[in-house]
């Protein structure tokens, strides 16, 4: 009897245990929401620009975040440009837009450790923009 209820003890304290160490590592994640813009400047002659910003509540957030220009098309978005942004959160592309079609801007997750603690930037897309026909 008393070798049984020392085993159902033992098994309880490990549960709590284990029970304990999942909400400690739940505790210790860090999440931050982000925003992307994306804005158009049509040039005549030459490329035109591109360009935005990444927002976000946490700076690191912003800074070095990678980017991706994508156009919309049917049965899958295609990749127009990478770039990284600056350390405020600034990016730009330098590139002629098809005239009708429609762009956006995808911010990627970002993901970093500090003191034992888990970082997360969400990922972002920003509003479309339709290129105006000529």
């Amino acid at each position: 009897m008393k070798r049984s209820r020392r085993t159902v003890t033992a098994a309880a304290l490990a549960c709590a245990a284990l029970t304990l160490v999942a909400v400690t590592a739940a505790a210790h994640t860090a999440k931050y929401d982000s925003k992307a813009t994306l804005h158009l400047r049509l040039e005549q002659n030459g490329p035109s620009k591109w360009s935005g910003k990444v927002i976000s509540g946490k700076h690191r957030c912003e800074a070095h975040r990678q980017v991706e220009l994508k156009q919309v098309r049917k049965g899958g978005d295609g990749g127009v440009a990478t770039k990284f942004t600056d350390r405020d959160g600034r990016w730009r592309v330098l590139q002629r837009p098809t005239p009708g079609k429609r762009y956006y801007v995808r911010a990627k997750r970002k993901e970093w450790r500090s003191s034992g603690q888990r970082h997360v930037c969400k990922g972002a897309v920003s509003k479309k923009v339709t290129v105006p026909s000529s």
